[in-house]
């Protein structure tokens, strides 16, 4: 299978579950986040690492769930309309039109982090992890996810700014770039659950609110450095392919 394909298939796996997570912070009002979702984390044991707090966050912040979250649930649910080839040489019209709605809800999903951070909305602000003294968390996590999140806004308008010149090469090239920087959120999620917790549990009863933190913020890293890593693979793979063809023309 082409990489591009394969690469669109591992984000269709991945980026599922997290569109259904995203969209029921919407629904905090009619209490489906707190009816259907959180249950269901509970009873998957995902409380048992994370604290209950950090799932709930958001609730109450009306600006914050249609500017980070609402965006960040149709973001990945157009990635595969982006991503996979067949469905974008077919409806070339649609793909521009949806493209430039698939950048717009990344620059609104990176503006609003610094509307999370001026309200004390990221994980380190919430019991019990705000009355911790500074760790690792506060000495990496933070930097890098300004990092990525300036990475993940600035890949994707530079690639609608290469399609618009017509360098389609490059325009896909970045567009990786940028669907990898805003899937670490989801690539976390699978890191520390469940593989984290399953590690875990073979050694601890019960996780220490210090060892929390640390895992979160530390397998966000992780994540960050994964995606841009697997993003590259791909590029290079593409490139690969791209010149046995030339050769073999």
């Amino acid at each position: 299978m082409p990489p591009l394909e394969t690469a669109t298939n591992a984000t269709q796996a991945q980026d599922g579950p997290v569109s259904v997570d995203e969209a029921s912070w919407l629904f905090s009002r009619s209490q489906f986040h707190r009816e259907v979702t959180l249950p269901w984390l509970d009873r998957m044991g995902f409380f048992w690492i994370l604290p209950y707090s950090l799932m709930t966050k958001f609730e109450g912040h009306a600006f914050v769930e249609f500017t980070h979250i609402l965006p960040g649930a149709l973001w990945v649910a157009l990635i595969p309309f982006q991503l996979h080839p067949t469905w974008r040489n077919n409806h070339r019209q649609l793909h521009r039109i949806l493209g430039y709605l698939f950048v717009a809800t990344s620059l609104s999903i990176s503006g609003a982090i610094f509307v999370l951070q001026y309200q004390k909305l990221t994980f380190d602000y919430h019991a019990p992890f705000d009355t911790l003294p500074p760790r690792m968390v506060d000495t990496i996590q933070i930097p890098m996810t300004w990092l990525v999140t300036f990475w993940f806004g600035g890949t994707g308008v530079h690639a609608v700014r290469l399609a618009r010149t017509g360098d389609y090469q490059q325009h896909q090239v970045y567009m990786l770039r940028h669907v990898a920087a805003g899937l670490w959120v989801s690539t976390q999620r699978n890191i520390i659950f469940p593989l984290v917790q399953l590690v875990l549990r073979m050694f601890l009863e019960e996780v220490p609110n210090w060892l929390r933190r640390e895992l979160f913020g530390g397998t966000a890293n992780l994540a960050m450095l994964t995606t841009a890593a697997m993003a590259e693979f791909v590029i290079y793979r593409i490139s690969r392919l791209r010149s046995q063809t030339k050769k073999n023309a």
